[in-house]
């Protein structure tokens, strides 16, 4: 469970899960990398996703919207200018969410949803793809977002 956070995340077996430092404000970009972000991945390993919330008061739509747009905004020092990108509804712990999937030179999937004035964020890579979209990489994403539990 996400002390930090609120929810509950299964994840893939061998996995391990790192708790956030700090708390996001939910106004700048995350990846695995940042202190606002619960990470995980396998044990002994670098990290492959992570998990991070914020109050807001936007649609799903404005939230996976801005979220993109920092996500863009942040990559762009190594993406494409306009970067291969697949953008799909997905079921994030029961709730209607957002899944925008992008070739950044490697796989960056993100995924947004927002529960009860609650924007969440979810991200994974694979820095060993390079493509906006891989069935292994999704498969391990999707079922990951569809075991959360929000408390």
């Amino acid at each position: 469970m996400s002390a930090r956070y609120k929810y509950t995340i299964k994840l893939p077996d061998g996995w391990v899960g790192t708790q956030s430092d700090v708390e996001w404000a939910g106004t700048t970009w995350l990846a695995v990398d940042n202190p606002a972000v619960d990470v995980f991945g396998p044990a002994g390993g670098d990290g492959a996703a992570y998990g991070a919330a914020a109050p807001t008061t936007e649609s799903l739509d404005a939230w996976a919207a801005d979220g993109t747009a920092s996500n863009l905004d942040e990559h762009k020092a190594f993406c494409p200018a306009k970067p291969q990108t697949v953008v799909e509804p997905v079921v994030i712990g029961g709730q209607p969410g957002t899944l925008q999937s992008m070739n950044c030179g490697i796989l960056i999937m993100t995924a947004f949803a927002v529960v009860h004035g609650t924007g969440y964020e979810f991200g994974f890579r694979d820095p060993a793809v390079q493509a906006a979209t891989d069935p292994t990489d999704k498969a391990t994403f999707t079922t990951m977002l569809a075991s959360v539990v929000y408390h």
